[in-house]
């Protein structure tokens, strides 16, 4: 569940492989919440902007999804990557991705391309919180990374 302002916020649920995932939107804070149709398995939604939002998808293969008109419409962006663990942006066009084993993946123009990163480490990696330039992963075992140069590089 996210929210992109005090008015407006989206809240899904996954399932099973074979019965999809559910969206809902809300435009009054939550008072009211409104399905929206969404076409895939949905195991992470992260948004850019109040209409950008992003999406990983599937089971053992994993593709990302990209909606630029708050969640009416959906286009795949990529396919064939990792099992994706967390995924956050810090405007419509600078994206991160983590994943198992390690490994960080990065979008500088809106996920049309990713990038693998260096991460130093092997353990799964489950989370991440960015804002702007600033980032920091969270993994098995206590790791911790961290970055000021949005992405570039990563410290323990």
């Amino acid at each position: 569940m996210f929210y992109t302002d005090a008015n407006n916020g989206v809240a899904w649920a996954s399932f099973d492989l074979g019965r999809g995932s559910r969206l809902w939107r809300t435009t009054d804070g939550g008072d009211t919440w409104y399905p929206q149709p969404l076409d895939f398995l949905a195991t992470r939604i992260a948004p850019a902007d109040e209409n950008t939002w992003f999406a990983s998808a599937g089971g053992f293969t994993i593709s990302l999804w990209r909606t630029t008109d708050a969640g009416a419409h959906w286009s795949q962006v990529a396919d064939g990557l990792p099992i994706v663990t967390a995924l956050a942006f810090s405007d419509t066009k600078r994206g991160t991705f983590v994943a198992q084993f390690g490994e960080i993946f990065r979008t500088t123009d809106g996920g049309d391309t990713w990038r693998r990163q260096a991460s130093g480490t092997g353990n799964h990696l489950m989370g991440i919180s960015v804002i702007g330039d600033v980032e920091t992963v969270v993994g098995w075992n206590g790791t911790i990374l961290h970055t000021t140069t949005g992405g570039d590089t990563f410290t323990p």
